[in-house]
């Protein structure tokens, strides 16, 4: 067995990992955390290396804890890859070329001296770890962990080091060294320190390691019935303390003060205020103050002022190229790219960093990181559509591209914010949509029978708001749709679709194909089990255990038009309702709460408000209509009800859309 091998080969080694960091980051605005691990064979010696990726938050360990939160958690994280190492391949130890082209070769498990390194792997069955028959995992000599600290104009780097200088491979007994370096971002790395601790990252970085840290000394001083208000960075407030309240409640309130910038919000409230977004929240970067916080023992929450949020966010974009235009009075920035643009709403980014327990610049940074993955997913998408059809001349229009014909018409809208991401380019999903959006229907064929796509289509009612019946009259000199019913700011209208899309054809159209009076009537009914819907769904409760039932997904208030459609929606969700009759609200196209008799109307406008962040609302805007009726749970179902977002194939049901947080909205 090796005992030695040589330190500065360890050295060279690890040497090169802040190279190899950005050609694996490829200068995104917040870098994923990496670390870079090279080891021996315990047979031979021969070194192997890997580098591991880290794209989740620092705060989603194992069990659903934090992976680290503070330097001692984090030397502890370190120092596992030495006892517990990764797999370690070498470029000549055996392997096998990749089935998958662009694919690195498939690695043994064996050194290059024939011996068996694989480590232990999970069993894709049960998940437990299985240790390989004869195998001993090279030895780790060497691990560098490289960490973003936005707003520091540097890379925080911890070195540990085996045996002193990494030329003792790592066993039980073997002393791990580990160094604290400062690595700016256009510079060469300093060390700070032979050892790493939260005074020594703070004092270099200008921040700790991560605010989970500071919030779990604000909470710990809590529980110990302490009141703490302490600024984080900027514009950005943590406050925490006991049940009973000393005053904590109206320095908060004085710290807001008459700024219409800033507002005040408990932790536990975020997720029942708008939906959050995914990843770790207080249950795990907060884990052992959790139950307190839930149970009301402890009180904790933030003060955010969004002007700061907005400026991070236009740095930021500025850094990476980005332009960007103000709307909503600053509540959403635009970012431009060229003809193509995506929308940030400045509330959601802003609560996000709050229910993540992120800094701001780590929020920021993430949020313009995420806009130029859809900006550059957008584009792919363009110009595979104008690759599809070259005979037709494609405009970008704010979130839609716009099919203009050769003969000057122009054809449906592409949805930018939805297509890309949902219909692959080649696909035959991607090719029906070309096909809606840019042809018409051969003369031969019944309008009210066939969609432009190609698939038989259906006559139904959908509800929209008034303003839509001005556009369509706008879009085809002056012919109105058939409206069947009128509501303030609403109207129920006559539609063609299929299990896809809606088109609005003109009375004169429907007309022309027979159907008017009784006849159109009866059509209506006779096609209403055709009646499909995509929905995501989520349930909330009340102070007092009632419940509510939130429907998202395309043109789904229209359920509440028939006691049969609200029954089957309902019987889709497993009928989690209880009674006979239930009230129904809808506010946007897309949008529908049911909800049982006596509902806290103070929960009933948060669960309404989170619909219409889901459905793209800026925070402070009215809903296009107000309208709400009581409804029958006890009608015999009719149509189909799918998931709006199902689970990739081998996996579970996803819990619906995790739409990130806004501030509340008027109505």
């Amino acid at each position: 067995m090796t005992e030695t091998v040589d330190a500065s080969a360890i050295r060279r080694a690890l040497d090169q990992s802040r190279g190899q960091r950005t050609q694996i980051t490829r200068g995104a605005p917040l870098p994923i955390d990496t670390a870079h691990v090279v080891g021996a064979c315990p047979n031979c010696g021969h070194l192997g290396a890997t580098i591991l990726g880290f794209p989740d938050p620092p705060y989603a360990g194992p069990q659903g804890q934090p992976r680290y939160r503070g330097a001692k958690e984090l030397t502890k994280f370190v120092e596992e890859l030495f006892k517990n190492p990764p797999p370690l391949p070498a470029a000549e130890d055996p392997s096998e070329p990749s089935k998958t082209v662009g694919q690195p070769p498939n690695w043994k498990g064996l050194c290059v001296c024939g011996a068996k390194i694989m480590p232990p792997q999970p069993d894709p069955r049960t998940g437990e770890m299985v240790s390989v028959e004869g195998a001993t995992p090279r030895r780790v000599c060497g691990v560098r962990f490289i960490k973003a600290m936005p707003g520091s104009g540097a890379e925080l780097v911890v070195e540990a080091l085996s045996g002193g200088d990494g030329g003792v491979p790592f066993t039980d007994g073997v002393v791990i060294r580990t160094r604290l370096l400062r690595a700016p971002l256009d510079g060469a790395e300093t060390e700070v320190s032979d050892t790493v601790d939260d005074e020594t990252i703070e004092k270099t970085f200008g921040r700790p390691l991560t605010l989970a840290k500071t919030w779990k000394i604000a909470l710990d001083a809590a529980a110990k019935g302490e009141e703490v208000i302490k600024e984080v960075e900027p514009g950005y407030w943590i406050w925490a303390g006991p049940k009973e309240d000393a005053g904590l409640e109206q320095r908060v309130k004085d710290l807001v003060g008459d700024d219409k910038q800033k507002a005040a919000f408990p932790l536990a409230m975020l997720p029942q205020m708008a939906p959050m977004p995914q990843g770790p929240a207080f249950p795990q970067w907060a884990y052992e103050h959790s139950e307190a916080i839930q149970k009301g023992e402890l009180r904790a929450g933030v003060v955010m002022d969004q002007s700061a949020t907005r400026k991070l966010l236009q740095g930021q974009m500025e850094r990476v190229g980005l332009g960007w235009q103000e709307q909503n009075d600053g509540m959403v920035l635009v970012a431009t790219a060229g003809e193509l643009l995506w929308p940030m709403e400045v509330p959601i980014v802003a609560l996000g960093a709050a229910h993540l327990g992120w800094f701001l610049g780590e929020t920021t940074a993430a949020a313009v990181g995420e806009t130029m993955a859809r900006i550059t997913e957008v584009k792919r998408f363009a110009d595979a559509v104008r690759a599809e059809r070259p005979e037709i001349t494609f405009q970008a229009q704010g979130t839609q591209l716009i099919p203009k014909r050769a003969d000057g018409t122009l054809g449906r809208a592409l949805n930018l914010m939805d297509m890309p991401f949902r219909m692959p380019p080649g696909s035959k999903d991607f090719k029906r949509e070309i096909r809606f959006a840019c042809d018409e229907l051969p003369k031969n064929l019944d309008p009210t029978r066939w969609c432009p796509c190609g698939d038989k289509a259906w006559v139904c009612a959908r509800i929209f708001p008034a303003r839509v019946v001005e556009q369509f009259k706008q879009a085809t000199q002056g012919k109105s749709p058939k409206i069947i019913e009128q509501w303030n700011d609403a109207l129920l209208v006559a539609v063609i679709s299929d299990d896809r899309h809606v088109r609005i054809p003109t009375q004169e159209e429907l007309e022309g194909a027979g159907l008017k009076g009784d006849i159109f009537d009866r059509r209506l009914a006779e096609e209403l089990p055709n009646s499909i819907f995509a929905v995501d769904v989520s349930m909330h409760e009340d102070k007092n255990q009632k419940r509510a039932l939130l429907a998202f997904g395309p043109l789904v208030a229209s359920v509440v038009i028939n006691d049969h459609l609200i029954s089957a929606l309902h019987g889709a969700c497993g009928k989690p309702l209880r009674g006979d009759e239930v009230s129904a609200v809808v506010t946007t196209p897309n949008v529908i709460c049911l909800h049982e008799p006596g509902f806290d109307d103070d929960r009933l406008e948060q669960v309404l408000d989170m619909g219409a962040a889901m459905d793209g609302l800026p925070a402070d805007v009215k809903p296009p209509f107000d309208l709400s009726w009581d409804v029958s749970l006890t009608a015999a179902p009719v149509g189909r009800f799918v998931n709006l977002n199902p689970a990739p194939p081998g996996q579970g049901p996803q819990q619906g859309p995790q739409a990130q947080a806004q501030a509340p909205r008027g109505r």
